[in-house]
């Protein structure tokens, strides 16, 4: 199973490439939380250079191959935000600052294709090594 973060850590295809956000390579410790969630979920990742183009697309690494941005992304400053619509009718709203290059913080909205059953979640990063250990 693919990790969160690559791309909840991927929403956009190789647009970072030539819009590459000074980010550090490596072990991340990801917080997800949502207000209808039993409480915050706390997770390893590790992120690579082949992540990078799934990172600008809004942090939402999974099955996603069925999915396709609804519009270009936006990038202004250190803040990106994309949409992306899958085949199985999941809508992705994503909106990521990075704090620092150790640092991030966001919030990405998921809803079926008629806008109804939405899950909300806010996501907070923070760089922990350069290497990340095997299995992750």
């Amino acid at each position: 199973m693919k990790t969160m973060l690559g791309a909840t850590l991927c929403l956009l295809p190789n647009l970072l490439c030539a819009q590459a956000p000074d980010i550090r390579l490596g072990a991340w410790e990801m917080t997800y939380s949502s207000p209808d969630g039993p409480g915050p979920m706390v997770a390893k990742e590790c992120l690579t250079k082949p992540d990078l183009g799934e990172f600008s697309g809004g942090l939402f690494k999974g099955n996603d191959g069925d999915c396709k941005a609804r519009k270009p992304p936006t990038f202004k400053g250190n803040t990106w935000t994309v949409s992306k619509e899958c085949k199985h009718g999941l809508h992705v709203r994503a909106r990521y600052t990075l704090d620092s290059p150790e640092r991030l913080r966001g919030s990405f909205v998921l809803s079926d294709a008629k806008g109804e059953g939405e899950i909300s979640m806010k996501v907070s990063g923070r760089w922990t090594a350069a290497t990340c250990k095997a299995g992750r």
